[in-house]
């Protein structure tokens, strides 16, 4: 959905709108005012301010904890894949090292570009024939992504319901104002989540390059980067825009005391 009179967002939903459209529009609703929206999700109260939007019917949202947790039980019943736990702190390349030893020489620098395996904090290796990163806002400080992705911080807030509360929400759309990227998805267990996807918040951190480098001054071997931060509270400006959106969206919610709030890290390209 859109705010009234905010011509960005106007055009960013119709852009979104014809995108889907495009892909799934039997099942894509055009929702041309603020009633129009507040029809598909009557148990939300949309401002006077929301100017209209759109409903994808044949969109979703996933349960990453979850999800994560059920492909692991499928995994552990395979019998064949092991998890270990532990601190990368960078990659390892094929010229790079004694691959077939048990420690690493962290100054040595590669040329190959091929990378063989991962350093662990404590200086072991782990190789492998092909290693893959899903390692999120954290890639950055693996690989030297200076303009072309950095970290961002982005506002979660969590709110205790009661067993009413949840049933009567549970099943609503997801609500997406496109205008101040304030959302809200179906609460799951007793916990509403209200959070935002904007600009974001910066951790400027000066860290090691992550690819060793010819160069000997310390200069070369510095970078500053966003990195994540984990277990801080959102700031005050981002519990403020939760409260807004709340108003805006599920305003007897709006003063209900914040369970826990977290800042939720992405990477931007």
């Amino acid at each position: 959905m859109y705010p009234e009179g905010d011509s960005a967002a106007q055009s960013s939903v119709q852009t979104s709108y014809e995108n889907v459209n495009d892909i799934a529009g039997d099942q894509i609703e055009r929702l041309p005012t603020r009633d129009a929206v507040q029809k598909v999700a009557p148990q939300y109260k949309i401002s006077d301010r929301i100017g209209g939007g759109y409903v994808n019917w044949a969109a979703g949202w996933v349960d990453a904890e979850a999800g994560v947790r059920f492909a692991k039980h499928e995994l552990d019943q395979m019998h064949n894949v092991i998890f270990r736990t532990a601190e990368v702190s960078r990659l390892l390349y094929e010229d790079q090292g004694d691959i077939q030893g048990t420690k690493s020489h962290p100054h040595q620098p590669h040329t190959s570009g091929v990378v063989k395996g991962v350093v662990l904090s404590e200086g072991s290796l782990m190789k492998a024939d092909l290693v893959i990163l899903a390692t999120g806002a954290w890639t950055p400080t693996l690989v030297d992504l200076r303009g072309k992705a950095e970290a961002s911080g982005q506002v979660l807030a969590f709110i205790n319901i009661t067993n009413k509360e949840q049933q009567e929400l549970e099943h609503m759309p997801s609500i997406l104002n496109l205008g101040t990227g304030m959302f809200v998805i179906p609460p799951r267990n007793n916990v509403l989540k209200i959070a935002r996807h904007a600009y974001g918040y910066r951790n400027p951190q000066k860290v090691a390059v992550p690819e060793p480098l010819q160069q000997d001054s310390v200069e070369d071997k510095v970078m500053e980067i966003s990195i994540p931060e984990s277990g801080i509270p959102i700031p005050l400006e981002g519990e403020e825009a939760c409260r807004t959106a709340l108003g805006e969206m599920l305003p007897a919610f709006a003063n209900r005391p914040f369970a826990r709030t977290r800042v939720c890290w992405y990477t931007d390209t």
